[in-house]
């Protein structure tokens, strides 16, 4: 989860994590720091672990509803940008909101 995120330049305050299972997915996102959303399109996981996501997504279109009302830290100028202390996500390729 670090190195994604060292790879992608962003910390994990800024990141938002998907995926579909608890012990790995979300537990090891939510340790690294990130926003959490469980996918369970795939399938509903029910594995007892210590860990509880912070969204539920049960559609992809749940996931877009998500990025679009998380808040996250304003970057430099040449970053994203936001007004005040937060801002949004950059917005994803072909997607409008």
């Amino acid at each position: 989860f670090e190195r994604a995120l060292d790879e992608v330049g962003a910390g994990p305050d800024e990141a938002l994590f998907v995926g579909d299972r608890l012990d790995t997915d979300v537990l090891g996102a939510s340790r690294a720091g990130m926003t959490t959303v469980q996918a369970l399109w795939f399938r509903a996981d029910d594995v007892r672990v210590d860990a509880e996501p912070d969204f539920q997504a049960f559609t992809q279109m749940d996931v877009l509803n998500v990025v679009d009302r998380h808040e996250v830290p304003v970057r430099e100028a040449d970053q994203w940008k936001g007004s005040g202390e937060t801002g949004r996500f950059p917005q994803l390729p072909g997607y409008r909101a």
